[in-house]
């Protein structure tokens, strides 16, 4: 079975969901994997050559403007469609975002079967948002796309019901697949690199500290965070993750950079706590947040804000609704009084039934056993 499949993020970002999936459903088919990649920007983490994986060159400066224009988008298709060979040859079409769908629904054959993963609120994001052109044409590509698609899988239910309100579908497309968690092969890593060496040293300074893994984007709530940090001076916040906007300069917050994935365990063993800072907004409501699955391995005291999707969480994590409660917390981990709740995670039963493994599981049993619908 040949399945194309289409990601709007670089294989080199940072190991994300369409990451997981691309590699547990390659066991599964003979797989073809285009990811969004920059011609200025080209990110080279997390390579594997194991992966028939190319490069999808998107104009980011189109993403704005063909909307507009009827000619421009259709010159946008047009250097996409060339990018992507042998498009009637696949069986399966994955896609992992709304605009892939503006590029191949004039392409898609009625014997080719769709799958949308719905990772995210697009419509949410703040470059979507703000344009209400924009909005209106992702809202017709994402009624026109859960239409089509013959399996709709979505992170969280919160998504999914926001998805259904607005552009109604067959509930029988829908599968709730939250994210997961992969294991490291070991905790022991030999023959670490120098400059990682140096930067797990550096967070043997700065004891207590509260570490964050992950993007850092404007979801990030660094005007809470700075608010802690000033009445808790001792305390400090270590970032880890690609950066998509401006840190603030404060002697408390360092940042770290992007590191390998394979390295990431270590640094979560050198953390006092470890915590999600975001902004509860509608579109982090939507969010499943795969790094508290990766954090519950680590044993630590977690901290992350109250919403319908770290509820779940509950019994292994501290849940903050206001800054009043981040600060108590803070300040108990400041005294070395945070307890973990999660003092044996890889004996927890939630940890191992919630495994990117599982979750193909669920993929392929869905692909087998449901009946393909198209409306």
């Amino acid at each position: 079975m040949r399945m194309l499949y289409l990601m709007h993020v670089s294989w080199g970002w940072i190991k994300q969901r369409p990451h997981f999936f691309a590699e547990k459903l390659s066991k599964d088919f003979d797989i073809t994997i285009y990811g969004a990649e920059s011609l200025r920007n080209r990110h080279s983490l997390n390579q594997d050559r194991t992966i028939h994986y190319k490069a999808l060159y998107i104009w980011g400066f189109m993403r704005s403007l063909a909307w507009k224009n009827k000619f421009l988008n259709w010159i946008y298709k047009k250097w996409v469609e060339f990018q992507i060979k042998e498009f009637s040859n696949y069986q399966y079409i994955w896609i992992t975002n709304i605009l892939f769908y503006n590029f191949i629904k004039d392409r898609l054959q009625d014997n080719q079967i769709l799958i949308y993963d719905c990772m995210d609120d697009d419509l949410e994001f703040p470059h979507i948002k703000k344009d209400s052109g924009l909005t209106q044409f992702y809202l017709s590509l994402e009624q026109q796309l859960v239409n089509r698609a013959n399996f709709i899988f979505f992170s969280a239910c919160y998504l999914s019901e926001k998805v259904k309100k607005r552009s109604p579908f067959n509930e029988k497309k829908l599968t709730i697949l939250n994210n997961a968690i992969e294991f490291p092969e070991t905790r022991e890593i030999d023959n670490i690199p120098s400059e990682i060496r140096l930067k797990l040293e550096q967070i043997d300074s700065t004891h207590p500290n509260i570490l964050y893994i992950g993007t850092i984007s404007e979801w990030f709530d660094f005007n809470l965070v700075q608010e802690v940090l000033k009445q808790i001076p001792n305390l400090n916040l270590i970032l880890i993750g690609p950066a998509e906007i401006d840190i603030p300069a404060c002697k408390n917050i360092i940042y770290l950079g992007a590191i390998e994935r394979k390295y990431i365990f270590k640094f979560m063993e050198k953390a006092d706590a470890l915590c999600m800072p975001f902004k509860v907004t509608e579109l982090i409501r939507s969010v499943n947040p795969v790094k508290l699955y990766e954090y519950l391995y680590a044993g630590k005291p977690i901290i992350a804000p109250a919403y319908e999707e770290t509820q779940q969480f509950v019994p292994y994590i501290y849940l903050y609704k206001n800054e009043l409660e981040l600060l108590n917390l803070c300040q108990t981990l400041s005294a070395r009084e945070l307890n973990s709740k999660c003092l044996h995670p890889v004996e927890l039963s939630f940890i191992k039934s919630n495994t990117w493994d599982e979750r193909a599981k669920v993929i392929m049993n869905t692909l087998r056993t449901t009946k393909t619908l198209s409306r």
